[in-house]
């Protein structure tokens, strides 16, 4: 599992996805009705969790509901295509078919995986929110102070300013602006990074 995190396995990984999907659209004719997504646009830790979906869906899933199946389904599917087409390659032989249908099974996958990630991460906009006001609450407790305590707790601040803004969006921004606004009766919005 540590491998997956590993710079060389995600740089390695990154290379052989970028060739095979460039193999499949470029030499074999893609399905019409699915518009190829360059795989610049393909989060390469994205794809790797696949490994981790399908191999250790235990460790992976709270529960198994209905998006975690798709998921799973999706996940078994993409790397059945993605190994046995590297097997292939490795003796010199282009299977023409699996190239075909890898393209649509990336996506597929991705749609699955963005679909799963969006409660998630909904509630994970909501912490980072609450967190943000109890930091909040704690600097005005300390006043202005170049306190080791209070240079810690700005840069928690910047942290999870950056990753609200990453997950939710200046929508997220918004609604915690206005939260801290009206918690602590700021006159004007509170910065956000």
């Amino acid at each position: 599992m540590h491998s997956l995190r590993s710079e060389s396995t995600i740089s390695l990984s990154k290379a052989c996805l970028d060739q095979i999907y460039r193999l499949a659209i470029t030499n074999y004719k893609v399905d019409g009705s699915q518009r190829p997504i360059g795989t610049s646009k393909v989060n390469v830790r994205v794809f790797l969790a696949a490994y981790m979906i399908a191999c250790f869906p235990a460790h992976v899933f709270e529960s198994m509901g209905l998006l975690e199946q798709i998921l799973l389904q999706a996940a078994q599917r993409l790397l059945e295509i993605f190994e046995t087409i590297c097997l292939k390659l490795q003796g010199h032989d282009l299977p023409r078919e699996l190239l075909n249908q890898f393209p649509a099974a990336l996506g597929e996958y991705l749609s699955r995986f963005s679909e799963w990630k969006k409660p998630d991460e909904a509630m994970l906009v909501g912490r980072i929110e609450r967190a943000l006001l109890a930091i909040l609450r704690k600097q005005r407790q300390l006043g202005t102070t170049d306190s080791p305590e209070a240079v810690d707790l700005s840069a928690q601040a910047e942290r999870l300013s950056a990753k609200l803004l990453q997950l939710g969006g200046v929508e997220a921004v918004g609604r915690f602006q206005a939260a801290a606004v009206a918690a602590f009766q700021f006159p004007t919005p509170v910065p956000v990074q």
